[in-house]
């Protein structure tokens, strides 16, 4: 997959929900919690996911064109997906 194929496959309402809410338990739970397991659970709707970041909060993941990062960014009360291409 491409990164914009995989920018649309993360911004599906389904996928991109279940960002906000692991972001959500995220700020809540991560005296508790393993990042990891997080990644383990993206990777079920993003296989392409290789890597998770704490801040931001977000993805990386692998494409046939090079590589993304996709990440929540909090502004006021809102909180929005991002993205942008990365180097390995």
């Amino acid at each position: 997959m491409t990164r914009q194929e995989i920018w649309a496959a993360i911004n599906e309402e389904k996928t991109s929900d279940f960002l906000f809410s692991l972001y959500e338990r995220w700020q809540d739970e991560k005296e508790y919690e393993d990042i990891a397991d997080y990644l383990t659970a993206i990777q079920k709707s993003v296989p392409q996911a290789y890597a998770i970041t704490k801040r931001p909060f977000g993805i990386k993941c692998k494409a046939s064109d090079g590589n993304i990062h996709a990440f929540i960014k909090r502004k006021g009360n809102a909180i929005q997906l991002c993205a942008k291409s990365i180097k390995t």
